[in-house]
């Protein structure tokens, strides 16, 4: 398979818990048995990928240190953060879910600086947007369903 078509793949396919965290209790399944409540293991998935997501900045930042527009050494660990302490200080899933919610529009937002600044590919900044949609809607049917 092609790098690109894996990325793809893979980025797709790590949307699919968010998707299924969201539709649970739409049919009226709180709970994944010993994984535990829905909005917590999105609460808890969402914070993972965001520190993937800050992690691969560091990857970008490494190699293209002179172009990137901004640090993104000092922006990934603000994110990754922010989330991380919402999801300690936060009593219920839900301020870790909206933390998450802008982790992602963030990084996003990143992204689209690296991607007018020539360091990311268009598909790759395409497959980053829609997987952002449908994580995004996905956290929010979420926050709304529980």
């Amino acid at each position: 398979m092609p790098t690109s078509r894996l990325y793809a793949a893979l980025a797709y396919a790590g949307s699919v818990p968010f998707v299924v965290c969201a539709v649970s209790p739409l049919v009226g399944v709180d709970s994944l048995g010993v994984l535990g409540p829905v909005d917590y293991i999105a609460a808890s998935y969402a914070l993972v990928i965001v520190s993937f997501m800050a992690g691969a900045h560091w990857g970008t930042y490494l190699y293209k240190q002179a172009a990137s527009p901004l640090n993104l050494f000092i922006a990934s660990n603000l994110i990754t953060l922010v989330v991380w302490f919402t999801f300690l200080l936060s009593d219920t899933p839900g301020p870790t879910l909206v933390a998450s919610i802008l982790a992602f529009g963030a990084l996003l937002l990143i992204d689209w600086r690296l991607y007018q600044a020539d360091l990311l590919t268009q598909p790759y900044f395409v497959m980053r947007r829609n997987v952002t949609a449908i994580v995004t809607i996905a956290l929010l049917v979420t926050v709304i369903g529980t």
